[in-house]
């Protein structure tokens, strides 16, 4: 999770690493739009001490560095190891939102980067989910059901939650666009070779700076 600090006023944000159900090709693309996104919003000269977090999420969720600076919250993504396994929405939501949730900054975000729907939940999580396909589905699962219920928990605490998914076999735009984000802030990528391409955008739609 990014967070972004200005002397005068402060801003948080948080980004996810991806799912590791991710190839490790994928994965290692997924860490550089990581690094190249922490980059990019720390880069207008009015934003002054930059602080980020990292939250990496696989069958279970972790935070892989608390708040610290941009040096470092780069080099906690690049340390991160593809492990397998299925997508835990709910709890790198929830993760996410406990480093987020005393901050005292004016505005807190949170990146969600992932390869598709949710398939698993709870903090113990050890497979998919009894009620989740493969896939993400069904409508109703009980994967999404928590995520919704995180990611409404979060929204209620006033963190801004974007998602970026790159569409695979289990990909479910409508339900991370409708259910997980904050309004205009869901993007889209076709494939991995498209995640640089979206910085810019993404910067420019959570950067209250701008």
């Amino acid at each position: 999770m990014p967070f972004v600090q200005r002397r005068s006023r402060t801003v948080s944000r948080s980004t996810f690493t991806p799912s590791a159900r991710l190839t490790v090709r994928f994965h290692t693309e997924t860490k550089d739009f990581a690094t190249f996104l922490i980059g990019n919003l720390t880069a207008s000269p009015e934003i002054g001490e930059a602080r980020f977090g990292i939250v990496e999420f696989a069958t279970n969720s972790e935070v892989t560095s608390p708040l610290t600076t941009p040096v470092n919250a780069k080099l906690a993504v690049n340390g991160i190891v593809y492990s397998g396994g299925w997508t835990n929405t709910e709890q790198a939501i929830r993760n996410c939102t406990e480093t987020l949730k005393d901050s005292t900054a004016d505005e807190k975000s949170i990146v969600l980067l992932t390869d598709g729907a949710p398939t698993t939940f709870g903090e113990f999580a050890t497979d998919r989910a009894p009620g989740c396909t493969a896939e993400g589905g069904p409508k109703d699962s009980p994967c999404r059901e928590a995520a919704v219920t995180a990611a409404d928990e979060a929204k209620a605490l006033g963190i801004n939650l974007a998602t970026v998914l790159v569409s695979t076999i289990s990909a479910d735009g409508a339900f991370l666009e409708k259910n997980i984000s904050s309004p205009d802030l869901y993007f889209p990528a076709t494939n991995f070779s498209q995640l640089d391409l979206l910085v810019d955008d993404i910067v420019s739609r959570i950067d209250p700076c701008d």
